[in-house]
């Protein structure tokens, strides 16, 4: 076998992993190959001119096996005149209710990494994931589902996280190991097949080599030709999403519905995963296993051809709906300030802009309409008092609806499931100190009259309220 540390340096130059004056923080388990990359990157740091330290955390999970390896990883470390990282976090208890235990573990190895990170001033997290790894990470995706950008593998650089040694194989690692007399720990859990990924490990991959010594080969060739066709595609993605886009911030991406849905579904489905991963990346998202969005949400996003507001997806992260002209991609925020308003409208013909949620109402009066408007509130003017009031919810709010008696809003909130969030957004039309109308639209659903406002056919008058996204004319009379 080649000398590992001339293979390992090649590729790290190859993937400018590791630069003169990087400071790299070294995640090691206690397993062979983080063992290897401490040895080998520590052989390497003079030469290079960088710096490493150790980190370990230690889980909770298997008892002294789980504090043997970090005392382990400790006394390496020491020896090694490194400077060691550790904590002890039960995984158990911070699991959250819709993850696996395997997902937890990442999610929290991930937050302490990045929390010695910011302690330290090191900015570069290096893992010993190997060749073997990325084959495995493979059929993993390819068995559980996934699109052609999860045949590219683990890439040798993920934001912060830089894998040294992925050009090595476990065979390699083994041998460096075993002919320096390098010792390592053994996690017993390794062996257990009822774990998908050692199911993998111990059954798949040696029926593959079984069909074809060179399987690695083939599957890594393959894996190198769909990365660089996805780059390209993800360039045209790119390219044709700028002309979509209505509206962007840090948490939210509106785009024109009607273009979108005249693309073809390959590039639609690839627009939706785009926007998805923008949403999510966040430093410790990208690694909880949280990022993925199956195959039938993308295409009910994408090929789903709607006529009305409705929500398409969501979940406690994210929601995606169809409102008016656009389709919004939105990130819940945890916290987010509560948006409150309060607008008195003092005619039947005024228009106002709420500034809060980016929307605008107009007011007219009309004698008599045949045409009902999924946007609009449509009222009974000669029971209307003015000024009417349109604002967010209020604690306590109810409204009287038809068939169904007095409701409070935070039922029909609950009920519609509409986010949290977006709750105190959603605009309220108050008259007389009376709840008479919800812009249910505003959510994806039906608006709301109160039962003794709404038009019958002793209705002489009606009042129209036309809420849509703030135009660009309002945004210049406002700006005047």
């Amino acid at each position: 076998m080649s000398d590992i540390f001339e293979r390992v340096k090649h590729y790290c130059m190859q993937n400018d992993l590791i630069r003169r004056g990087d400071k790299v923080l070294l995640a090691v388990s206690g397993g062979p190959d983080s063992i290897a990359l401490l040895h080998v990157l520590h052989g390497m740091r003079k030469a290079m001119s960088f710096e490493i330290a150790v980190a370990h955390l230690e889980h909770g999970l298997r008892g002294e096996s789980s504090v043997g390896d970090q005392l382990f990883v400790k006394k390496t470390a020491q020896n090694l005149m490194v400077d060691f990282y550790t904590k002890n976090i039960s995984v158990a208890d911070e699991r959250a209710r819709d993850e696996s235990l395997e997902e937890a573990a990442r999610r929290v190895r991930y937050r302490f990494l990045l929390d010695v990170l910011k302690k330290t001033g090191f900015h570069k997290v290096a893992t010993g994931h190997t060749i073997d790894d990325n084959i495995e990470t493979i059929i993993y995706r390819m068995a559980t589902g996934t699109g052609p950008a999860g045949f590219t593998g683990i890439f040798p650089q993920n934001t912060f996280v830089i894998h040294p040694v992925l050009g090595c194989t476990k065979d390699e690692i083994l041998f460096f190991l075993d002919k320096n007399e390098h010792r390592f720990r053994v996690d017993v859990t390794n062996s257990d097949t009822k774990i998908l990924r050692n199911k993998i490990r111990h059954d798949i991959v040696p029926m593959l080599s079984d069909i074809n010594i060179n399987y690695k080969t083939h599957i890594l060739n393959l894996s190198g030709i769909i990365r660089e066709e996805d780059e390209i595609l993800d360039k045209i993605t790119e390219n044709c999403l700028k002309t979509l886009v209505i509206e962007e911030s840090k948490n939210r991406v509106l785009i024109d519905y009607e273009r979108f849905f005249s693309l073809k579904k390959a590039l639609k489905r690839r627009i939706v995963l785009k926007l998805v991963r923008k949403l999510n990346s966040c430093d410790i998202d990208q690694f909880s296993g949280k990022n993925y969005f199956s195959f039938k949400s993308t295409d009910h996003v994408a090929c789903s051809q709607i006529k009305g507001n409705k929500i398409l997806y969501q979940n406690k992260d994210l929601v995606i709906r169809k409102e008016y002209g656009g389709l919004l991609f939105q990130k819940r925020v945890v916290n987010e300030v509560k948006k409150k308003y309060l607008y008195h409208i003092k005619s039947d013909s005024e228009r106002i802009v709420i500034s809060e949620i980016k929307r605008e109402i107009l007011f007219s009066r009309k004698e008599s309409t045949s045409q009902f408007e999924d946007n609009r509130l449509y009222f009974d003017l000669d029971k209307v008092e003015f000024p009417v009031l349109i604002r967010s919810r209020r604690n306590g709010d109810r409204i009287r609806l038809k068939n169904l008696g007095v409701k409070k809003l935070k039922t029909i909130f609950i009920n519609e499931k509409v986010p949290p969030g977006m709750r105190d957004e959603v605009p309220i039309v108050e008259i007389n100190g009376e709840i008479t109308g919800i812009f249910s639209t505003y959510y994806g659903r039906q608006n709301r009259v109160a039962e003794g406002y709404m038009i019958t056919e002793c209705t002489r008058k009606i009042l129209i309220c036309d809420l849509s996204r703030i135009s660009q004319r309002s945004n210049d009379k406002k700006a005047d």
